[in-house]
């Protein structure tokens, strides 16, 4: 037995009764399901052009309402927005929609001629009422752009790639790959979508991947073909160098940076040969590219990269990408700016570097890790006494309670939490006078290490504390002040 599924125009027939509107006729995508529920064929057609006002899709007035207090909004929020993380009003107009509306109204959502509507159902469907996920599919075709506000942070999109995230199974969930396969090769969706598959294909290791990578970097789309090559290096066979040759010559500047980015996933010498060649490159995006992809190499010439790293500009451009090797000899070439700060690095970096050399090197990192608890930089401080205390190098605590002492913030942030790693007790002198701190943050800290360490000599001076606390503060360190009497661990 087989049902036949006619697209979104099932969401129509809330509003459209046995006929599809005639502008759809010929858009909509037609599937065929197994007795089962599986999909038996599915032929892809364009989305439809046309989207509908509320009272086309929806007859109820209360949800009539609801939907038209969320297209006047502007953009896609999360629930909490702001640095202040106040409630979105887009998020609680979207959720009194879907809480009001009815299984097919919210189907029917995916047709409205808001872009916002359209976004926010997408998500909620393919989360909420994953059996009716292949509506949204259809959704991947729609380009319009839309403004989105996730936490602090916002970004113009489009409706597409809302619904492409929505739809993306985690990495272990066996059908991704089937999933990432069929959007990258439906050449009726968005070039952006099929670039994110394409893309994430050769991230996840797929055996499609390089196969598709090969088919993309042929598009005449800038944004697919730029996929197809950095995919084409993550999935490179023996006869993909001269193709990323062949782009890395060519006049369009465009596919000389995509060609250089895929250029650095092939760890060969004559990848990075064909690298060197566009240090020199009129266009400087292709230059910055060029040279990031050649830090990143793991056929790089270190002494050339140490060369690159004296020039300040260059430095800037390729000191994350050397930092994120975490080997020991790439430690070695930034110590002296690990040490001084000068010239200045990202926090990211100085964390790569640290961690990774204790990663590389083992116990022979030790010394180098303990030098740089002398660092001018007090994240290089911070990341250092970290390591030390994940790696258990109770060597390190007399150094460590010696930042403490300095009432740094950051050191004594750090340094709290790494004595308590290294169940260093003999550091609770050193810890009570961080209780009166002149930042709140720092005497949290010190109060949870206290905790940590069962110090029920510290009630009388945490008590104190708390008198002289208000607000957030004083109830983070009276919650430290009942753990420590109860004999709790404070929750992580």
């Amino acid at each position: 037995m087989r049902i036949r599924w006619v697209g979104i125009s099932v969401a129509m027939l809330v509003n459209c009764g046995d006929k599809e509107p005639p502008a759809l006729e010929k858009s909509v995508r037609h599937i065929e399901f197994r007795s089962d529920g599986e999909i038996d064929k599915a032929s892809p057609m364009p989305y439809p052009n046309v989207f509908l006002p509320t009272e086309k899709l929806i007859t109820d007035p209360i949800v009539r309402g609801d939907v038209d207090q969320l297209a006047a909004r502007h953009s896609i929020e999360s629930r909490a927005v702001g640095y202040g993380g106040s409630t979105s009003k887009s998020w609680l107009a979207y959720r009194k929609m879907v809480a009001d509306a009815s299984s097919k109204e919210r189907l029917a959502l995916l047709m409205h001629q808001s872009p916002v509507v359209r976004g926010y159902m997408a998500e909620y469907i393919a989360v909420r009422m994953p059996a009716d996920s292949e509506h949204v599919y259809t959704l991947l075709a729609d380009a319009t752009p839309v403004d989105t506000l996730s936490g602090c942070v916002g970004q113009e999109e489009s409706v597409a790639l809302r619904a492409f995230a929505a739809m993306l199974p985690d990495e272990k969930d066996k059908r991704r790959g089937p999933y990432l396969v069929r959007v990258a090769s439906d050449e009726h969706l968005t070039f952006a979508v099929r670039a994110q598959a394409v893309s994430l294909l050769a991230e996840d290791k797929r055996p499609d991947a390089h196969r598709f990578a090969s088919i993309a970097i042929s598009s005449s789309d800038e944004q697919l073909r730029g996929a197809g090559l950095r995919a084409l290096g993550q999935t490179a066979q023996s006869q993909d160098l001269e193709q990323l040759a062949v782009f890395a010559r060519s006049p369009d500047a465009k596919a000389r940076e995509d060609a250089a980015k895929g250029l650095g996933s092939i760890g060969s010498p004559q990848a990075c040969e064909l690298l060197e060649t566009l240090f020199g490159d009129p266009d400087p995006e292709v230059r910055r590219y060029a040279l990031r992809a050649y830090a990143e190499n793991g056929a790089a010439d270190l002494a050339k990269i140490r060369a690159l790293l004296t020039d300040t500009q260059t430095w800037f451009e390729i000191v994350y990408r050397v930092a994120e090797r975490g080997t020991e000899e790439t430690f070695d070439i930034l110590e002296p700016a690990l040490m001084t700060g000068a010239p200045p690095m990202d926090s990211d970096s100085i964390s790569n570097s640290v961690r990774g050399l204790a990663k590389s090197a083992g116990v022979r990192a030790i010394p180098k890790l303990r030098k740089l608890l002398d660092s001018r930089v007090y994240q290089v401080r911070g990341y250092t006494m970290d390591t030390l205390a994940d790696v258990r190098d109770k060597t390190s605590i007399p150094a460590i309670r010696a930042l403490l002492r300095r009432k740094e913030l950051w050191d004594v942030e750090h340094a709290s939490r790494a004595l308590v790693k290294l169940d260093a007790k003999e550091a609770i002198p050193d810890l009570l006078p961080q209780l009166k701190h002149d930042n709140p943050h720092a005497r949290i800290a010190a109060a949870n290490a206290l905790v940590a360490f069962h110090a029920r000599s510290a009630i009388p001076a945490l008590e104190a504390a708390v008198a002289l606390e208000n607000g957030w503060s004083k109830e983070k360190l009276s919650s430290a002040l009942q753990a420590l009497k109860r004999g709790d661990e404070l929750p992580p």
